[in-house]
């Protein structure tokens, strides 16, 4: 559902203080074009979408290497960094996708 269809229903899109990215007609720009934001429901089958979504946008390493360590160290630590951020990443997507399909667990066996 585009968001400019409830323009006249959102208090936030009048009041210019409030409003960030979306003008007071409830659209956006993206690359310098004029687009439609939309709110959706989420669906059982977006749930790995939403999930791997959600990780990317927010970010799940655990360790970030220096930019000041010279090459032998980067050489050394960056195996265990890289392994332990994989193994961030898949916890925090398991944890997403658990959390958010618990919190829509209703919702969805209703739509069923």
């Amino acid at each position: 559902v585009p968001l400019s269809r409830f323009q006249t229903d959102l208090t936030f899109l009048s009041d210019e203080s409030a409003r960030i990215c979306f003008d007071d007609r409830g659209k956006y720009k993206k690359n310098g074009q004029e687009e439609e934001f939309e709110l959706a429901l989420v669906e059982a089958e977006d749930l790995p979408d939403l999930a791997r979504f959600v990780v990317a946008a927010f970010g799940a390493d655990a360790i970030r290497l220096s930019q000041d360590m010279n090459a032998f160290e980067r050489m050394l630590m960056s195996p265990a960094a890289e392994l332990l951020n994989s193994y961030s990443t898949v916890v925090a997507f398991a944890e997403v996708f658990s959390g958010t399909k618990q919190r829509l667990q209703s919702r969805l066996q209703r739509m069923n």
